[in-house]
């Protein structure tokens, strides 16, 4: 029968190990993608993305988001709901009584837009999405306790 050697790698092993796992994720993701790389999976992929985040960002301004209804000039209204944290601003309009209209999702980070969307019952209307760590912030505004839109504090004495 033989005898499983169990090796234990020293801390300087380790480092390196992550040393040269940062290089390679630095090197593969300062390349830029060839054209011929960009199939329709890739496109596929990024649309679900898209909804995903979308559907989280609206899961936000749904619990917690600032609501107002406006009335244009023209007579119709908009729904309107705004959210802000830190660097982060999130912000949906929809034309109440306008089919035609797309309801649109604005993601800002720092100041820029990372995400705008568009649509109405058909589907998508308009993308736009550009990756980042904007989308871990995202993630833990949902997660967050305090913003988990409670009903408001109880107090038990």
């Amino acid at each position: 029968m033989g005898r499983a050697v169990c090796r234990r790698r020293s801390d300087e092993q380790r480092r390196l190990d992550l040393q040269n796992l940062i290089q390679q994720a630095a090197a593969s993701a300062a390349a830029p993608l060839p054209a011929s790389s960009m199939t329709s999976t890739t496109k596929e992929h990024r649309a679900e993305r898209i909804k995903a985040i979308s559907k989280l960002a609206l899961g936000i301004l749904r619990r917690c988001g600032d609501r107002c209804n406006l009335t244009l000039a023209d007579g119709s209204r908009v729904r309107e709901w705004d959210f802000r944290h830190n660097e982060l601003s999130l912000s949906f309009r929809r034309r109440v009584d306008v089919d035609d209209r797309p309801a649109t999702l604005v993601v800002k980070y720092d100041g820029e837009k990372v995400l705008t969307a568009s649509w109405t019952i058909d589907g998508f209307t308009r993308r736009s999405y550009s990756p980042g760590r904007w989308e871990n912030v995202l993630r833990r505004c949902d997660l967050a306790p305090a913003l988990a839109g409670s009903a408001g504090p109880t107090d038990r004495r």
